[in-house]
């Protein structure tokens, strides 16, 4: 079942770096306008605007990522578009910026100058490697991007879940645990807090997990 604590296993462990993580809970999405993302992104500026709140001190305006897996990226993405001069960062979990259709409520992301972590799994049926990939590719003006694909990596492999139809894969659920941990923690680290050891942990290959393709 996805509710609120399906990505606990990834997000808990970010918090631990020290970023203040937030909970965008909605399972079903809605349509893909980015509407769940603006009102708790709403949410978050008049807490920094609130002197009494922690965030005021604590939270920096100026990092801020976002991100989502299946249609919660593609939420991401809706608000993105509004947004990109706000948003230092996006990261999508087998997900990819709406292609629309015909053309009609495409994500424009070309011109986005962010960094993108684009991570996906060989068997996902769902948001399959090529969608994922395409999506990847339309942000040619990021100040840094990263592609990752992971072999024997499904759907479920994504979230702490797994269903008939959406399975976690011939990866199983710790290394596939392990695989995505180790790439959201790197990229942010790099791309947010300049880590050395991150950029390494992204950039040479004998360092990143073995399940990468």
């Amino acid at each position: 079942m996805i509710n609120a604590n399906t990505y606990d296993l990834y997000l808990e462990h970010l918090a631990s770096y020290g970023y203040i993580v937030i909970l965008v809970n909605s399972a079903t999405g809605g349509f893909p306008n980015g509407a769940v993302y603006q009102d708790t992104y709403d949410w978050y500026v008049d807490k920094l605007a609130d002197g009494n709140h922690w965030m005021s001190t604590f939270a920096n305006p100026a990092s801020v990522a976002i991100g989502g897996h299946s249609l919660g990226g593609v939420q991401a993405s809706a608000f993105l578009v509004n947004h990109q001069s706000e948003i230092g960062g996006i990261v999508y979990f087998a997900s990819f910026p709406s292609q629309g259709i015909l053309g009609i409520w495409a994500h424009n992301v070309a011109n986005y100058s962010g960094n993108v972590l684009s991570i996906a799994g060989i068997e996902d049926e769902d948001s399959t490697p090529a969608e994922c990939r395409e999506g990847y590719d339309e942000f040619t003006s990021a100040t840094c991007r990263y592609w990752v694909l992971i072999d024997g990596m499904g759907h479920a492999g994504f979230g702490d879940y797994e269903t008939a139809s959406q399975l976690v894969g011939s990866i199983r659920r710790t290394d596939a645990t392990a695989s995505v941990r180790h790439y959201l923690v790197s990229f942010m680290e790099h791309t947010f807090k300049s880590d050395p050891a991150a950029e390494l942990n992204l950039k040479t290959q004998s360092l990143r997990p073995n399940t990468e393709i």
